[in-house]
């Protein structure tokens, strides 16, 4: 009897170690981006891509996700949403501040609202707390980036979630009209932080070259040669969860983000850091 309960709490210890290392241990996926579109000024434009944090605590004082700046050295920080909990209270957002504050130390950092974001009554504190810090709010509007007299947009969405007491089809509209008025307005290569990825033909209507999302949490479990088990808006094995995908008018790239939300664990998902390298590709001349 002893050899059996023994051996039950060393597999009990075993898993433990197991889930914590799968949640906590950070990944790094890096993706090349190639447009005949892009402005030659910023071939090699190297972008960290972050999302879902929702007020995580990487121990110590988020150490491994600035070991990874530090390593990666980008241009730019892009956080797609969900930075804090939408059970975070104003008293309680500091994690996420340290993630913002100190990642202004490496690279100018853009940050666009989720759905999180949209359900927390604290939310007005935290869009203040990061105006002080300095990051750069993405809510319906735009920045445009500068290099060697080349531009370079960046344009925010708001997610869907902020204008929760319409019906779904009576939102996406809204956020139609607002990412049309966005890209109609902005000429160049474009790119778009939206939170959710499952929005291929609200993104693929609009005049965008590239898409940058998170939300779907990898898919929560992943299995070999199956891909994510759920995700939100997409349901049980969701198609889009990671990596870059192609379509006709532009590209998806989607971040497996960094915390948990309602569902504490990840399996065969560890936490994720995208880097996304932008690439000149010359078109071909006709003969």
């Amino acid at each position: 009897m002893a050899y059996i309960i023994s051996a039950v709490i060393l597999l009990c210890c075993i898993l433990g170690v197991f889930l914590y290392f799968q949640n906590n241990w950070i990944s790094v996926k890096r993706v090349k981006f190639k447009s005949s579109k892009l402005p030659e000024a910023f071939h090699g434009f190297r972008m960290i891509c972050l999302s879902d944090l929702h007020n995580k605590c990487f121990f110590p004082h988020q150490k491994p996700i600035f070991d990874v700046l530090q390593l990666e050295r980008p241009d730019a920080i892009l956080f797609c949403g969900d930075l804090i909990d939408g059970r975070t209270s104003s008293n309680n957002m500091q994690n996420a501040i340290t993630l913002m504050q100190g990642c202004l130390k490496y690279a100018p950092v853009y940050y666009v609202p989720g759905n999180n974001e949209a359900k927390n009554p604290h939310f007005d504190t935290l869009i203040l707390r990061l105006q002080n810090l300095g990051v750069y709010i993405l809510r319906n509007n735009k920045f445009t980036l500068s290099r060697h007299g080349s531009k370079l947009t960046l344009l925010g969405l708001d997610d869907m979630d902020f204008y929760s007491g319409r019906k779904k089809a009576e939102r996406i509209f809204v956020l139609r009209q607002a990412l049309n008025a966005l890209s109609a307005s902005t000429s160049g290569f474009k790119i778009l932080l939206s939170h959710r990825p499952e929005l291929i033909d609200l993104y693929n209507q609009s005049n965008i070259q590239v898409v940058l999302s998170g939300h779907a949490h990898g898919g929560q479990f992943r299995l070999p040669g199956v891909g994510g088990l759920f995700a939100p808006g997409q349901g049980l094995f969701p198609k889009y969860t990671a990596g870059l995908h192609h379509f006709s008018h532009f590209s998806l790239a989607i971040t497996r983000g960094l915390g948990n939300s309602s569902f504490p664990f990840r399996l065969f998902n560890r936490p994720e850091i995208l880097v996304l390298t932008l690439h000149t590709e010359k078109q071909e001349v006709s003969s």
